[in-house]
């Protein structure tokens, strides 16, 4: 598994995360057997949890990042 390296693989990726709760939102949504069989609401909260775990870790990644811009810009902005 290579590094994410950039802004742009982590937006992507978060925004894949995204699409993913969207598509298992909108299969709960549009398929009630998903409520009435306890194996498939258990599949259903794996991959929601799953999804929105990546989603967090995506968009923590990008805060981080901005933030350490702003610092670096602030060093380079004293020296």
């Amino acid at each position: 598994m290579r590094p994410i390296t950039n802004l742009t693989n982590l937006g992507q990726l978060a925004s894949g995360y995204s699409r993913k709760m969207a598509d298992l939102a909108y299969q709960a949504a549009t398929d009630p057997t998903i409520v009435e069989d306890p194996n498939q609401v258990a599949q259903f909260q794996i991959a929601m949890y799953n999804a929105q775990s990546g989603f967090q870790l995506a968009s923590r990644s990008i805060q981080d990042l901005h933030k350490e811009d702003q610092i670096l810009n602030e060093m380079l902005r004293d020296a």
